[in-house]
């Protein structure tokens, strides 16, 4: 049953919430046309949904009172200033950004009554979540040990448009110390960066620690985690190397044919001929990929597994679209 309910996108001109609206395009429980809301230098930008156009609104003179469901795909400061106002009219209210306090919903939890501020999960907690969730199911984890590659893209457009400048840069011979660092700490062309987030005082960075969070909340077990995040020089996707262990034994095979009976999750795993999933391949796709299921033999009852996702697709818009959905059934009940 389609609802028209009521939707206010927050940050629709950015690199979110573009891919948002194409998944709410998809979407066969959401109709009516959402309300682009974005900096009064986008006002007046005419962007296309299901064969109409829609303008862009100018965030600062918007009222959300009529809104149903109000998404913030925008910058941290952005939507600190702007959730109170979101909250306060009643909408229930999705922060992508990590601007609120509020957490991700509990594995099986409802997403949030009215005036409710839910978090969108972090693309990374999201993917590896998908791919423990139906193998704790079988055979329970015990610990996780996850190596998380993050592409520029996680940092916006202006971390992606930093790299592409420093890499023509570099190509065209300049030296290194003519590039400049404006998004990320060090030069990020042809390097890798092992911070993703500002440090704590125990050495982990907070995307570390949220991700840590998330995966809890999205399992509904408090196992222990280890997460380390890195940038690397790449545009789109996400990948992680992951080190699992269970309390009961689970071979490489019996864990491959669980994931492979998972809709949300596509197996590519034949070592033979060099098959296996990359962060270009999984670009614009709403699926999350696992390659290089394999025994770890220092350590019983352990797998090692590559999983990789498009951020912006499978980690963040399929997600949001997913909870506005959700609210949609609930308002359609």
């Amino acid at each position: 049953m389609k609802k028209r309910i009521r939707i206010a996108l927050v940050g629709a001109t950015g690199l979110v919430g573009r891919e948002i609206i194409r998944v709410l395009e998809e979407s066969e429980l959401v109709d009516a046309m959402p309300v682009f809301l974005a900096s009064k230098a986008s006002e007046g930008e005419e962007i296309p949904y299901k064969g109409l156009e829609g303008s862009v609104i100018d965030l600062e003179t918007f009222n959300f009172k009529d809104m149903d469901v109000v998404v913030f795909a925008t910058p941290k400061s952005v939507a600190a200033k702007y959730i109170p106002e979101a909250q306060k009219s009643g909408a229930v209210v999705l922060d992508i950004s990590g601007a609120s306090a509020a957490d991700v919903p509990v594995a099986g939890a409802a997403v949030g009554t009215k005036g409710k501020v839910v978090a969108c999960p972090q693309p990374a907690a999201l993917a590896l979540a998908e791919v423990l969730a139906p193998l704790h199911g079988k055979a329970t984890v015990t610990r996780v040990i996850s190596n998380v590659n993050h592409s520029t893209s996680s940092a916006g457009k202006k971390a992606m448009d930093e790299l592409y400048r420093q890499s023509v840069a570099l190509l065209g011979g300049s030296g290194a110390g003519a590039v400049e660092n404006e998004h990320f700490a060090a030069q990020m062309a042809f390097n890798v960066l092992p911070q993703v987030g500002a440090f704590m005082d125990d050495g982990r960075t907070t995307m570390e620690k949220n991700i840590q969070t998330d995966v809890h909340k999205l399992l509904g077990a408090d196992v222990p985690v280890s997460i380390s995040c890195a940038y690397v020089p790449t545009f789109i996707g996400i990948s992680q190397s992951v080190n699992v262990t269970f309390k009961n034994a689970l071979t490489a095979d019996e864990a491959r044919h669980i994931l492979e009976g998972c809709t949300s999750l596509t197996v590519i795993d034949n070592p033979k001929d060099s098959e296996y999933s990359t962060p270009f391949g999984a670009a614009e796709m709403a699926s999350v990929y696992v390659s290089r299921i394999r025994v770890d033999d220092s350590l019983p009852n352990t797998l090692n597994l590559w999983i990789v996702a498009d951020n912006l697709r499978a980690g963040v818009a399929e997600s949001a679209v997913r909870m506005v959905e959700q609210v949609a059934t609930g308002l359609a009940a």
